[in-house]
């Protein structure tokens, strides 16, 4: 059997395309900003560690990360079959007191 205990929070994976769209607009305005700004063997001069797949590394990353969070806050739950255990009977409890206040006299 398979349950999820609380669905309403697979809504939150609405977000990730919300993201990667962001993501899209945010690098689609940089490279426009520094086409604007110097053309491309002088950027490259700038910058030259500049990579784009770290870039898209960590949006793959932060996607993954949310969509655990969000399973997480599912809590999906996995088991053969549901079964009301009834018990009976009476907890016992033994108290020991081992401090050095124990060792004083009276």
């Amino acid at each position: 059997m398979f349950l999820l205990e609380d669905k309403t929070y697979l809504w939150l994976l609405v977000g990730i395309p919300v993201i990667v769209l962001l993501y899209a607009l945010v690098v689609f305005w940089q490279k426009r900003t520094q086409r604007k700004f110097a053309d491309k063997e002088l950027l490259d001069k700038l910058s030259p560690n500049r990579s784009t797949g770290k870039q898209v590394m960590k949006i793959i990353l932060l996607c993954l990360a949310i969509s655990s969070f969000v399973i997480a806050l599912v809590n999906p739950q996995f088991g053969t079959k549901l079964e009301t255990v009834k018990r009976e009977g009476v907890d016992v409890v033994f108290a020991v007191d081992v401090s050095k206040s124990m060792l004083a006299e009276d």
